[in-house]
């Protein structure tokens, strides 16, 4: 086998760039290559001569250990440009050592990338991408798709600079990612992986925006809810309109069982409207259901006054089957197809926030009840985590004011009394009606009872008991 800058046969190759090859020399045929580093920083081929393979085999892993004790292992070499510069910083101040002549390029170097624009940006860092052989460690089908991912990125924010693009921003862009021969939103796993990619290119410009936006960072920040203002608009855009004719959203129901059960996404769209329908129609003051199919173990769910309300104008012919009506198949595509409609109802409504639904209800519950403990029971993990990331303080006032949401309008709100007090004025008609008709029965039977000489022969000569005579008469009636 050759290797590209040796004119000899490579023998065998060791990491760190240490190898042996074959010379030319009878009382040395073997030679050790192994890197340096000279006293100007640069990066160099140095060698040594073996009488025999053993030997050389030997000494070619003391140099592997050297290296890596020494740290020269994860040196990167300058490229042209890097070197010219330093050695340009080194000129201008003789007095300055390596050391603070390196710090110093590579601070001002960490600025101007992240100043850069996104289309220069991803220019230098495909460009160094391939340098450091990213490329080759993968098919052509893998480099393809990464460059495209970069490229696509610095299409939609051209013209942005890096340090000024924002978590909120970065997020926005992966969740709305589509397919660009069809339209159709990518699935979370495709732009899961586009993400990854953007993190690396962000790396480059040494930001920490995706790790902020992947909580990697040490420090935990209160997961997002939604204001009462803005769940309002999310359940107004869902539920259905009886009085305007507006038909149930089929997101609805997923959309009412995260925000006030606090279900996870993957939770509430594969529930199935028996197990609903039985808890409601229980008996019993606590209602509650079971979940089966979650990432936690199955855990029993509390129904609450305020969920239990949001579900009753579900209309009865609706409440068949899965929660979430879709023709998606397996559990991924379901999940993709909601997401979908989700934030596709919600476009220009509100800012969709990454599990803001079910964080909404769990800060909801964490204000209203103090209790952590039976918050983490029904969300299904743990008290630490309810106290890592459910700290916003909200008043037991703001928390009622979501608790006390109600599923109409004022609009639908004052048709449903007016239904009511027609239902009222009927009710009255009717009992008035039948306090006329039974008056006017009594007449009827006391006049019967006359002309009959009394009720009891009657009952006896029918073997009848004197209940059973007051109902021939209002029966015959």
């Amino acid at each position: 086998m050759s290797k590209k800058g040796y004119h000899k046969k490579v023998v065998q190759e060791f990491s760190n760039d240490v190898l042996i090859t074959l010379t030319a020399k009878k009382s040395a045929p073997y030679k050790i290559w192994y890197p340096v580093m000279s006293a100007d920083g640069k990066r160099q081929k140095k060698s040594q001569y073996a009488k025999s393979l053993e030997k050389a085999v030997k000494l070619a892993e003391t140099r592997v250990e050297s290296i890596e004790a020494s740290g020269l292992a994860h040196v990167k070499p300058l490229s042209k440009d890097e070197a010219s510069a330093i050695d340009h910083f080194k000129k201008k101040n003789p007095d300055t050592s390596l050391s603070e002549t390196v710090r110093e390029f590579s601070s001002k170097k960490e600025k101007i990338r992240a100043n850069l624009f996104a289309e220069e940006a991803v220019e230098q860092f495909v460009k160094w991408w391939s340098v450091q052989r990213e490329v080759g460690s993968g098919s052509k089908q893998y480099q393809k798709a990464f460059v495209n991912r970069v490229q696509r990125f610095a299409k939609s924010f051209e013209g942005h600079k890096m340090s000024s693009l924002s978590e909120e921003e970065v997020e926005d862009w992966k969740n709305g990612l589509t397919d660009e021969k069809t339209g159709k939103l990518l699935s979370c796993k495709a732009r899961n992986e586009y993400l990854s990619t953007i993190k690396k290119l962000f790396t480059f410009c040494r930001l920490n925006t995706i790790e902020k936006l992947e909580n990697l960072l040490k420090e935990n920040p209160p997961k997002e809810f939604y204001s009462v203002s803005n769940v309002e608009k999310i359940l107004d855009v869902f539920r259905p309109k009886k009085y305007e004719n507006k038909p149930m959203h089929p997101c609805y129901p997923s959309v009412v069982l995260s925000i006030f059960a606090g279900l996870r996404q993957s939770e509430a769209i594969v529930l199935d409207w028996s197990v609903l329908n039985k808890a409601m129609a229980s008996k019993v003051e606590k209602k509650t259901f079971v979940i089966t199919e979650s990432k936690t173990d199955p855990r029993q769910v509390l129904m609450n006054e305020t969920l239990l309300k949001w579900l009753e104008i579900v209309p009865e012919e609706e409440r068949i089957g899965e929660v979430f009506k879709t023709k998606a198949k397996n559990k991924q595509r379901k999940q993709d197809a909601f997401s979908e409609q989700f934030r596709n109802a919600l476009k220009g409504v509100v800012r969709v926030a990454k599990n803001g639904l079910r964080h909404s209800c769990a800060t909801y519950l964490v204000a209203k009840h103090n209790d952590y403990q039976f918050v983490a029971d029904q969300m299904g993990n743990s008290v630490a985590m309810q106290r890592q990331h459910y700290v916003t303080p909200l008043t037991y006032e703001e928390a009622m004011e979501f608790w006390n949401l109600t599923p109409y309008s004022e609009v639908e709100a004052l048709q449903i009394e007016l239904d009511k007090e027609r239902a009222e004025k009927e009710r009255l008609a009717r009992e008035e009606q039948e306090k006329e008709w039974r008056e006017q029965s009594k007449k009827e039977v006391e006049k019967c009872i006359r002309d009959t000489g009394g009720i009891e022969p009657l009952r006896y000569a029918e073997n009848l008991s004197e209940e059973d005579v007051w109902e021939d008469f209002y029966g015959e009636d």
